[in-house]
């Protein structure tokens, strides 16, 4: 667990693997993720905020399913890290850059659209 509910006022879905509590604003799956964002997007009056890990990222990519990736770019040095689209190949061609804006304290926001 880390701590409160960051978003206590929108429903949120979890696709995990693994057991997470749900509560009356977070709704967990386990099984479908692609089918459960086509009926979201299907259904959905405004956007989809989808803050994802590399292999949801890369899944959902790779299926068409997403409009456009926010990535920002913090300036610390970790020394490694965790694939934007995690295993799955995304020729960086697919991907335009939309947009770039800096951020206090030094990072960047970077927003890509397939």
């Amino acid at each position: 667990t880390f701590g409160d509910w960051p978003y206590p006022s929108t429903h949120n879905l979890v696709y995990s693997r693994s057991a997470v509590a749900a509560n009356d604003t977070v709704e967990v799956i386990s099984t479908d993720l692609e089918g459960h964002i086509r009926a979201l997007k299907a259904a959905a009056e405004g956007h989809i905020w989808c803050i994802g890990g590399g292999s949801i990222n890369g899944q959902l990519l790779a299926a068409g399913l997403i409009d456009e990736v926010w990535q920002f770019v913090l300036p610390v040095n970790l020394g490694s890290g965790i694939p934007l689209f995690g295993n799955i190949a995304i020729d960086p061609k697919a991907v335009e850059v939309v947009e770039r804006s800096p951020l206090p304290g030094g990072g960047t926001l970077i927003k890509y659209r397939p």
